[in-house]
């Protein structure tokens, strides 16, 4: 051994004796009095076992330990996207995205420590999106699996969201952050410069994360033994609105069902505001024939039909000038509602799609139901004369085969008739002798059960089994491409999460319309001053609208308050979330009908007969039904069955009017 290794020899046992001579108490930290022919004061004992024996651990190669390559930190790479609402529940728009990309929001890259903790996860989405600062803490969420157009939270563990934790929850799906307690500003961030708070503040998360090189362990060149110390963790129970963490941490722990999307409770309104929250100022004219708006609409690509969900619709008919602000819009997608009425069969309240395998080459009851869904976001309007079950379909029950139809939904009044027929046997032998005469019909509806087995006790079964037959699996075909249109424009994933308030668009649920719901839709009454005889003249003729409308109710004339709706609103029913203006009744001594702005929707009635009912109630009728759909020969019986005390020798003097 020669003279320079002999000396470090005797260095080092110098230490180990001075070491245990100076106690357990002084630890690592004591200080070697080395002689000045030694470098260094402190030798690490493995490494300077490493140096005297040689030792160089299992080599690779030629490599030695100065040039031994240092070990990296593995890094988690994910998107994350940050949303601006509270009360966000679907993924943003390819338009909402780009909103939120100008307000630093949006889609980000982060990289992540792997196998990192809560705190990394929540430094690397602060220091990505500086506005969640101010969001009073934020939910992880991902998009459901059930449903791809809605997002599921992610519960957060006891101690946070986690690297490992998000890796097995999320594998490669993407990663949506909303804010908690505060929505976000939508302010548009500087791109070309940065205030020297952000700067601070963006030093100091730097700081906190730990360098992404790091040398080995048997590094002998570190002349550094410090270590950056952990940043302060909060230990006060009281939740830091800094916090990646709910404030009721036990609420959000609690497993959610897997369909829960938006907040409960959630009314109608707060839903269909969410779905009308993409329409945008940008005008798109529609041109249309007032008879042939289903065709019309029809004629659209599936492209163009999905960004009219999303546009300011401007519509205009062939034929007819006018300017339109809401109500020509409403009569469109009102007769729109028609057309599809007369594309189904059933009752008035109870129908299905028809069978039609020419339009379902064509595509179109997939363009029916993305019309439908743009129909609702914008108008409001519904179509309340689907079957329950039929909605129970299209709302995506989770198994459709336990959709248990009535038979009064079946529209073929044959088979309606034949189960009726079949219930009011009375032995087993008089019901297959009925069921063998009807063998053909139960075949065509799939009941292939042999008819000399059946019993009284198989009378449920069968009656199950051809109304399903007929209210659904006869149009499944055509049931599933609405499904498609509806899903296409985002009004399906409502359907889903809201079943039973949205069926007040598909079933009809409410009592027919009132004379005092149609008396409360005009908040705003234009009176003149009070004691005027202008004024009296004009409460008079109130009162004998008010009159009229409770003989509509009644039945007491043909024309209906639906019509009378339709006069002035453009729409047969009141939507289900009400109309977006108050309804305004006016008067006036200068006009003989009724006049109707379907755009402010504001009605005007002629006040010049004031002191005759029967005249009035003429005027106001005649008026009213020529806005219907009838024929011109319906429409001269039904003004002269309005009539009262109609006497027969002034029969040639009514029509003579109406033929003028």
């Amino acid at each position: 051994m020669d003279t320079g290794m002999s000396d470090r020899v005797r260095d080092l046992l110098r230490l180990a004796v001075q070491s245990l001579e100076a106690g357990p108490s002084s630890g690592s930290k004591s200080t070697s009095q080395a002689s000045p022919a030694t470098s260094r004061t402190e030798v690490p004992a493995l490494s300077e076992r490493n140096t005297l024996f040689n030792y160089t651990g299992k080599r690779k190669g030629k490599s030695s330990l100065q040039n031994k390559a240092k070990r990296k930190i593995t890094l988690w790479t994910h998107s994350f996207i940050c949303l601006s609402s509270t009360d966000t529940c679907r993924p943003p728009t390819s338009m909402q995205m780009a909103e939120l990309m100008r307000a630093g929001l949006g889609r980000k890259e982060l990289h992540i420590i792997d196998g990192g903790d809560s705190s990394d996860v929540h430094s690397e989405i602060i220091y990505a999106f500086p506005k969640l600062r101010d969001a009073g803490g934020y939910e992880l969420l991902r998009i459901s699996d059930a449903n791809r157009s809605v997002l599921q939270l992610i519960p957060p563990l006891s101690e946070g969201y986690t690297v490992p934790y998000l890796k097995e929850v999320l594998k490669q799906a993407k990663v949506y952050i909303r804010p908690l307690q505060r929505s976000l500003t939508l302010d548009q961030v500087p791109s070309s410069s940065i205030t020297f708070q952000e700067l601070s503040e963006h030093i100091r998360i730097c700081k906190r994360k730990p360098s992404m090189e790091v040398k080995s362990d048997d590094d002998d060149d570190d002349d550094d033994d410090g270590c950056m110390e952990d940043p302060p963790f909060n230990d006060d129970p009281i939740v830091n609105l800094d916090s990646p963490i709910a404030p009721a941490v036990a609420e959000l722990n609690k497993e959610e069902a897997p369909n829960q999307v938006l907040k409960e409770p959630c009314s109608l309104n707060d839903i269909m505001s969410q779905l009308s929250m993409n329409i945008v100022n940008e005008e798109f004219q529609v041109q249309v024939g007032r008879e042939s708006v289903l065709d019309d609409l029809l004629l659209l690509s599936e492209s163009v039909i999905e960004s009219l969900a999303s546009k300011r619709l401007t519509v205009t008919f062939l034929g007819e000038p006018g300017v339109d602000v809401g109500g020509v819009t409403r009569e469109m997608w009102s007769l729109f509602v028609k057309g599809v009425q007369s594309l189904c069969d059933g009752r008035d309240t109870c129908k299905i799609p028809r069978h039609n395998t020419l339009l379902l080459r064509d595509g179109v009851y997939r363009k029916l139901g993305m019309l439908m869904g743009v129909c609702i976001i914008q108008s409001g309007s519904g179509f309340t004369f689907f079957s329950p079950s039929v909605y129970q379909y299209l709302s995506g029950t989770k198994n459709y085969r336990s959709i248990n139809p009535a038979p009064e939904e079946i529209p073929d009044k044959n088979i309606l008739s034949l189960l009726n027929k079949l219930s009011l046997a009375s032995d087993d032998t008089s019901l297959r002798t009925l069921a063998m005469d009807n063998c053909d019909n139960l075949l065509s509806c799939g009941y292939l059960k042999p008819i000399h087995t059946i019993t009284c006790k198989d009378l449920s079964t069968l009656v199950a089994a051809v109304s399903f037959h007929c209210v659904i699996s006869s149009v499944k075909a055509e049931l599933d491409d609405i499904r498609d249109g509806l899903a296409k424009v985002n009004i399906l994933y409502a359907m889903e999460a809201f079943p039973q308030s949205l069926e007040l668009y598909f079933v009809k649920k409410s009592t027919p319309l009132t004379a005092a719901q149609v008396l409360n839709l005009f908040e705003i009454k234009r009176f003149s001053e009070p004691g005027s005889s202008t004024f009296q003249m004009e409460q008079a003729t109130y009162n004998q609208f008010r009159d009229l409308l409770r003989e509509m109710e009644r039945g007491s004339v043909l024309t209906t308050l639906s019509q009378l709706l339709n006069f002035y609103t453009g729409s047969n029913e009141i939507p289900p979330t009400g109309f977006d203006l108050s309804s305004t009744l006016q008067f006036s001594n200068t006009i003989d009908l009724p006049t109707a702005s379907t755009c402010s929707l504001c009605l005007t009635i002629p006040t010049q007969y004031f002191d005759k009912y029967d005249v009035f109630k003429e005027k106001m009728l005649w008026e009213l039904s020529t806005m219907g759909d009838l024929d011109f020969i319906e429409l001269v019986i039904l003004y002269i069955l309005s009539i009262p005390h109609l006497q027969l020798n002034s029969l040639t003097f009514h029509l003579s009017h109406v033929l003028m």
